[in-house]
């Protein structure tokens, strides 16, 4: 008695006692009873079609063998043979197998699903199978559908729908792609294929099998999923939970790094501890979030670490200086001070480096994505280990205000153009100061020009508008513009009007607006307009380069240059690349330029001006540019002729130096096709009379040395013209020709430089040569943008450590450029679209400022425009079991100028432009194949185009490049055992296992992130050592087949294997189904020895391609053989079998009286003594066993044989008795065409045996 009232009101209720009527026997057959005999035998094969229903099966059966004892007898043996687990022994009594009571309309064969399968491809097979809406038809009766359309025999359906999409009815030609499309439209996985039996599933194996390794590149996602291609329908169709290169790098469900532990990382931190330093809170580079990516990119060497240590402004430089015991305390504090100022000058230009180098690193929105990394300016002087700080007087407002502007340009720059939730409430939020700053105004600007800045509404922006902060008002014009360039949107517009007097009405009130924000009005006005060829806007911006009234009497105009240049840019921006299709208004545009650039009125139209109210110098870079843009690649030679370079001597007094450069450059951009990389195209383009003196001279040093200034400035300032546009020309191409050529001319500018100078026009030629270096330098980044190429960046981080006597614009160079080089992290290059040129050409002016406030002679807000020409072309390379970014080789062909070329390279790596790649490969062995035609599928193509992401799947048996660079410890060789042994599949050896060779195995399984099934597999069933020889052999198999399904990739067989490896030891006395793998395997082998062919790839051999190697399946029937062996040297099971092939059944039956043998009686009763001691259910699954294994034909075959025979020797005058005496080969050719009595063509699989045939003439003849 339960005590605990809780446990009492929870006490199980008693059991109710159910009692059910006897079942009534069926006397007499009823016309629905063969409809309904039908359907519940294409129901229970439809049970069969499953390994693991049977309990389903055994009550269907049951009834099936009631129903087919009154309405088809045969069936009903047919299920006593296939389900032996279910059948009462009473029920193979000889009146149930030999009476001819049946039902006419089912006089054939019960349908057969694995028969029916295994003879589909057969062209001549007369094998019949049906599906439930047939039986109405059949039968002639109607169909209720009273409950549903539902099919309760899907899974056989669904195969015989399989089945018909393999094999065409026409030719017989196989499908494999349709088949596995029909798989993926039922839903057929692979976890559920393993619930068929093998012998049906395994032509369905091998489909998948062919579809793995010869995908349609039409297929959907599916397929590629079903068939093991996950790879393949990432790549194609994208992933929502992975960041490709629009996005972001990392996938959001990959495990945080920061909380990873690696021994390195362990050692950086106690070292940080020990060295008494502080972790950085902010430092702007390094961030750990990519830093997964960054060394698969750069794995070979720390240059990327390096270039973050050189633009990271927030760490303390550290500077050796030479002891100067000659010099007194005052004197050596000021040369302290001055060497302070020379390192604060190159700290000042770091965050334009950093922008370009961090670009688009940070993935998410959150709180902290927005964090400004400090400008350090103390100095730590060694050996002393002193540390000295600037004096705050010596950077002005100003220069504090634009340093503290592009800092937080750069960092906002961090946040990916794609980050999801990075709008105005988030920057109000967040990020908003009390007060507008230049800090604030700077992350405005960077966000603009990620694109962040198209969801803000009118009022907002105004909001930050009305205060007329200078900062403010730039940032929001020229991030709005960047953020819907090339649009032309009204309410910007409205907006950049209000700033921009030039598109006010006329008599409008004076605005007091800085002229730094009127030429940013004019700028966002280029950017919002950019290649629309919109005349209105193009002639404003022309009229503003030569503006009068720019500012009012009294006021400093040192900014009219800039002004003007932006009007230029604004014109260019608007018009670029449309002068080839000009026309009489574009050409009184061009002669406006032309006045603009030469100062005098064009002979080509006699306008009269009556007075020149604009001064060349500050109009000629302006509308040199403007020049330029608008015939970007129009291969106008008469416009290039405008700006050709100087013929002599004398007319270099007419042009500045820089303007030789920019008219160079203009020709270059001008003529696009034309720029080569040859010398003559260098000496085309020079100066005559210096052509002349180089090809004269034997080297172009002794020349220089021999000029004068003016000359030899016009030399450098061409060639550092000729470099531009060649940069220009080959932009992110990595062009290493072109790199080559850069690379020389760079080294030749540094050795002019570096020669001795003293005199103060020599100081001043060398500042100019400095200038020339640097446009130099950032030609080199833009061919190599993005790619970190080491002999550049060699070169950049020598010039980082020049400091001394360096002004601030030449350290703007080098910061650009070291950027520029490791663009993204590596992950984006440069686009040479006209946009983006004219975007370069904007932002890497080579004009540089003499410190950071200069906005003279170019608007410093302009640098940072390369974002808009960044393009993400990183093919990143990632693993779709892990997500984690991978190193792997890929071969590329690319088509340019109709000349075709391939190219091995080593991902993740930049690609060419997206028009020239032709296709993209896979080009490891560890590695599935996987081959993209950008050029003709457009899937393909789009798939690149949205995020520059292949992912790949790894091979088994391989490890990674980064754990096995040389390839020297795959599965072949880390294992010691040759996986195309068949011994220990074929034959599993008793002996345990060799530790060493399982630890081995085990080893390589956890280190190559196989998955927890696969690796516990290695773990149980690979490493013991068994209880008993049968668990040795167990180990032995699996350690085997782990091994083979590794080097094979067929890792989702392994269920097979150990399947069939179990059949091995099956005895039909304790294995309900063993009938039924004993047919599975033999419908298995039959398909391999006469189907396979058909499914190999050309060049294969049958070990490396089947699904489920053929030795395996023969040794398991071998093992059955064996098995049905040694069951018939019992005496009562061979006297089982002899009487059921002569038919007197099992048991004996008290109703039969009409047994055609006279010896009946004293048959049985002679079986019933020998059978006294063997179960009679046990018996019935032996026998059952014994007949499936040795291909036994129906009973009623046999009878029907037997019967000819008896009826041939009357026919040759022998006695009854005479049938014993027929010769073996006569009863082996009535069997052999016995399968023809029963109308139909077996299938080969179903071949009567030779010991079956023997068997019987032994029961015929006793």
């Amino acid at each position: 008695m339960i005590q605990d009232p809780c446990l009492r009101s929870v006490r199980q209720a008693a059991s109710l006692q159910i009692t059910y009527p006897p079942t009534a026997p069926i006397q007499a057959p009823s016309p629905y009873i063969a409809p309904i005999l039908l359907a519940l035998h294409l129901l229970a094969e439809d049970y069969k079609a499953y390994t693991n229903k049977f309990d389903e099966l055994a009550q269907v059966v049951r009834l099936v063998i009631r129903l087919a004892s009154v309405a088809q007898r045969d069936w009903a043996q047919h299920w006593m043979r296939e389900c032996p687990f279910v059948t009462d022994p009473a029920h193979m009594s000889a009146s149930i197998l030999r009476s001819s009571t049946i039902d006419r309309r089912l006089d054939f064969p019960p349908p057969n699903l694995m028969m029916y399968t295994s003879s589909y491809f057969a062209q001549d097979s007369k094998q019949r199978y049906f599906v439930l809406p047939q039986i109405g038809k059949l039968f002639g009766v109607t169909v209720s559908n009273i409950m549903g359309t539902v099919d309760p025999c899907r899974r056989s359906s669904m195969l015989l729908e399989i089945y018909s999409a393999l094999r065409s009815p026409q030719d017989g030609a196989l499908h494999i792609s349709q088949t596995v499309h029909h798989m993926s439209l039922y839903g057929l996985s692979p976890g559920e294929l393993n619930t068929v039996p093998l012998g049906i599933a395994l032509p369905l194996w091998e489909a998948l099998r062919r579809a793995r390794y010869r995908p349609p590149s039409t297929a959907p996602r599916r397929f590629y999923q079903l068939c093991g291609r996950e790879d393949l329908a990432m790549t194609v169709f994208g992933n929502d939970r992975a960041l490709g290169m629009t996005e972001s790098f990392k996938q959001r469900n990959e495990p945080d790094e920061e909380h990873q532990f690696s021994v390195s990382k362990l050692y950086g931190e106690a070292y940080v501890s020990l060295a008494g330093r502080a972790k950085e809170e902010t430092t702007g580079v390094g961030d750990p979030r990519v830093r997964h990516f960054t060394d698969v990119r750069f794995p070979e060497d720390y240059r990327l670490r390096e270039v973050e240590t050189m633009l990271r402004s927030s760490r303390t430089c550290i500077i050796r200086v030479q002891d100067r015991p000659d010099l007194s305390d005052h004197q050596l504090a000021n040369d302290h001070q001055l060497l302070i100022m020379h390192i604060a000058e190159r700290t000042l230009s770091l965050p334009l480096g950093r922008a370009a180098l961090t670009f688009a690193t940070v993935p998410t929105a959150q709180a902290d994505s927005y964090s400004l990394p400090p400008l350090e300016f103390a100095v730590k002087l060694l050996p002393q280990g002193s540390v000295l700080n600037l004096d705050g007087a010596r950077l002005t407002d100003d220069v504090r205000f634009w340093t503290e502007f592009n800092n937080a340009v750069a960092a906002a720059l961090r946040i990916a153009p794609a980050t999801e939730g990075v709008d105005y409430s988030w920057i109000i939020l967040l990020n908003k100061p009390p007060e507008l700053s230049s800090k604030h105004a700077g992350f405005i600007y960077g966000l603009g020009l990620t694109g962040h800045l198209r969801s803000m509404l009118p009022f907002q922006a105004f909001g930050y508008l009305a205060p007329k902060h200078m900062f403010t008002t730039i940032a929001v014009l020229l991030g709005l513009a960047a953020a819907h360039c090339g649009t032309g949107n009204e309410t910007v517009t409205q907006m950049i009007s209000v700033h921009t007097p030039a598109l006010l009405p006329p008599n409008s009130a004076e605005l007091n607006i800085p002229v730094l924000t009127q030429a940013a009005g004019l700028m966002g006005l280029g950017l919002l307009y950019l290649g629309t060829r919109n005349r209105k806007m193009a002639r404003v911006a022309l009229q503003e380069i030569s503006r009068k009234d720019l500012v009012k009497p009294g006021q400093t105009d040192e900014h009219r240059e800039s002004y003007a240049l932006s009007a230029g840019f604004a014109f260019g921006f608007i018009m670029v690349g449309k002068g080839a299709q000009s026309n009489p208004a574009d050409m009184a545009m061009v002669q406006q330029l032309q006045l603009l650039i030469h100062g005098e009125t064009p002979a080509i139209n006699q306008v009269k001006y009556q007075k020149q109210h604009f001064d060349v110098t500050i109009t000629a870079p302006a509308a040199i540019v403007a020049l330029m843009l608008m015939f970007m690649r129009t291969e106008r030679q008469d416009i290039a002729d405008l700006l050709r370079p100087p013929k002599t001597r004398e007319e270099l007094t007419h042009y500045a130096p820089y303007l030789i450069m920019l008219r160079t450059i203009a020709r270059s951009v001008i003529m696009w096709n034309s720029v080569s990389l040859k010398v003559d195209w260098l000496y085309a383009n020079l100066p005559e009379f210096l052509t002349r003196l180089l090809k004269k001279a034997p080297n172009a040093g002794q020349v220089l040395a021999q000029l004068d200034d003016a000359s030899s400035l016009a030399y450098m300032y061409t060639i550092a013209g000729l470099c531009f546009g060649i940069g220009l020309r080959y932009v992110g191409s990595a062009e290493p020709e072109a790199l080559t050529r850069l690379s020389m001319l760079h080294d030749a500018a540094n050795k002019a430089m570096a020669l001795s100078m003293t005199a103060y026009d020599q100081r001043i030629k060398r500042f100019a040569y400095k200038e020339c270096v640097g446009a130099i330098q950032l030609a080199m980044a833009m061919v190599a943008a993005g790619t970190g190429e080491l002999s550049i960046f060699q070169r950049l981080r020598v010039a980082h450590g020049q400091y001394s006597n360096v002004r601030y614009g030449t350290h703007v160079a080098t910061h650009l450029s070291l950027g520029l080089l490791f663009l993204g992290n590596g992950r984006y290059t440069l686009g040479n679209s006209n946009a983006a040129i004219a975007c370069l050409i904007a932002s890497l002016y080579p004009r540089f400022p003499n410190n950071a406030a200069d906005n003279r002679a170019h608007p410093q807000m302009l640098r940072h425009l390369w974002v808009l020409a960044a393009e993400p072309r990183c093919l990143i390379t990632r693993d779709v079991d892990t997500g984690k970014i991978v190193g792997l080789p890929v071969r590329l062909r690319k088509k340019e100028r109709s000349v075709e070329t391939a190219q091995r390279m080593m991902a993740p790596s930049l690609l060419p432009e997206i028009e020239n790649i032709v296709t993209l490969d896979v080009d490891s062995p560890r590695y599935s194949p996987l081959s993209l035609d950008i050029m003709n599928n457009p899937r393909h193509r789009a798939s690149m185009i949205r995020d520059q992401t292949m992912w790949v799947k790894r091979q088994p048996g391989f490890l990674t490049y980064e754990e096995d660079i040389r390839g020297t410890r795959n599965i072949n060789l880390h294992t010691n055992v040759a996986y195309l042994d068949t011994l220990p599949l074929d034959f599993p050896s008793e002996q345990p296992l060799d530790p060493d060779v399982t630890e081995h195995l085990f080893s390589f399984m956890k280190s190559s992130a196989h998955s927890m099934r696969t690796v516990a597999f290695a773990k149980y069933l690979c490493r013991q050592v068994g209880a008993s020889p049968r668990e040795n052999a167990l180990f032995a198999f699996s350690h085997a087949a782990l091994v083979e399904c590794l080097a094979l990739d067929k890792l989702n067989m392994l269920h097979a294997y150990l399947s069939v490896f179990l059949s091995r030891y099956d005895h039909p006395a304790d294995n309900m189904d063993a009938v039924t793998v004993v047919r599975s395997l033999r419908a298995a082998a039959t398909f391999y020895e006469t189907q396979f062919s058909r499914f190999m790839d050309e060049g294969m051999s049958v070990n490396r391609s089947v699904t489920l190697r053929p030795s395996l399946i023969q040794s398991a029937l071998t093992e059955a053989e064996k098995t049905a062996d040694a069951l018939s040297l019992d005496p009562g099971f061979r006297s089982a079998l002899q009487a059921y092939i002569r038919g007197e059944g099992l048991a004996p039956d008290s109703s039969s009286d009409d047994d055609p043998s006279p010896n009946a009686e004293s048959s049985m009763q002679g079986d019933d003594e020998d059978m006294g001691e063997v179960d009679g259910n046990v018996l019935a699954r032996e026998l059952s066993f014994f007949l499936a294994v040795y291909n036994f034909p129906p009973l009623k075959v046999l009878l029907e044989a037997r019967e000819r025979g008896r009826t041939a020797s009357r026919t040759f005058g022998g006695s009854p008795q005479a049938v014993a005496q027929l010769p073996g080969w006569l009863a082996l050719l009535l069997l052999k065409g016995g399968t023809a009595m029963s109308g139909e063509r077996q299938p080969a699989n179903d071949t009567i045996t030779t010991r079956a045939v023997e068997e019987v003439i032994k029961a015929w003849t006793r």
